[in-house]
């Protein structure tokens, strides 16, 4: 569940509002190679997110786990 209470779905991430808007579209071009995907919605609000930093939902289980190792500590474009 994100910080709203609805349920989170592949394609959102979680922002610093000050920064980038609930509902704002980004795109993330280097993300496509994990996940096919390279527009994302900002939906959630994360604990840690602040200034530049934002949370990717990759999805639950093994496969959502490892893509998220290979996400983290890169520095991926984000274009609003």
């Amino acid at each position: 569940m994100d910080a709203n209470g609805d349920e989170l779905m592949r394609g959102t991430i979680a922002t610093d509002p000050t920064v980038i808007a609930s509902g704002q579209s980004v795109t993330i071009p280097g993300l496509y190679t994990y996940l096919d995907k390279k527009h994302f919605i900002a939906k959630d609000v994360g604990r840690n997110n602040r200034q530049r930093r934002i949370d990717v939902y990759t999805g639950e289980g093994d496969k959502a786990k490892h893509i998220a190792y290979r996400l983290t500590d890169r520095n991926h474009k984000v274009c609003m």
